[in-house]
């Protein structure tokens, strides 16, 4: 059965575009036939961004990373946005850049849309386990101030208090969660 959409574009309007994203104000009719405008974000680049979750010696990478849109230093997981097809090579270079690895495997984990009201964004988990705890010197100090090792305690305790709030951190570690209890992991 098809399912009828809700909100039907009638003509799309691109109103600024740069290397990263494209913004449109469309032309829509709402349910009931009301015309009207509805304004979404697409990246500018094909493909998926990434999110990382890093583990060694059951501890958790943070970087922290001054955010321009809310004018705040956050703690969060690296990430980064699209410029390749494949999230995986997105993850390999924001780990290069934020914690200085290389050669290492990210696996997906899941997949979150950061704001689907708004953006046509789609952000990949993707979940690396490490040996041995790293010496992480992060290639671009422009963007990361910081990288801390965390105990699973001590970042229940940062997300408790309010410390992090970052939304992709936030998922990444839920996704985690739940693919570590349903492998018997448990951590």
């Amino acid at each position: 059965m098809t399912e009828s959409l809700p909100i039907a574009r009638i003509k799309a309007h691109l109103r600024y575009q740069n290397q990263f994203v494209r913004v449109w104000d469309d032309e829509v009719a709402f349910p009931g036939g009301r015309s009207g405008s509805y304004v979404r974000i697409e990246p500018a680049q094909k493909g998926r961004g990434a999110v990382i979750l890093v583990q060694a010696e059951a501890r958790i990478a943070l970087v922290r990373v001054y955010r321009y849109p809310t004018a705040s230093w956050e703690w969060a997981l690296p990430r980064g946005f699209s410029d390749e097809e494949d999230s995986a090579v997105t993850a390999r270079r924001e780990l290069a850049e934020e914690l200085g690895l290389e050669g290492v495997t990210p696996v997906r984990i899941g997949t979150v849309t950061p704001d689907s009201g708004l953006m046509s964004t789609y952000v990949d988990i993707h979940r690396v386990v490490l040996d041995t705890l790293p010496e992480t010197v992060p290639r671009d100090s422009g963007e990361v101030s910081e990288v801390v090792w965390v105990s699973a305690q001590e970042l229940d305790r940062r997300i408790a208090e309010g410390e992090i709030q970052d939304a992709f951190t936030l998922a990444a570690i839920t996704f985690d969660r739940l693919n570590g209890v349903r492998s018997g992991r448990g951590d």
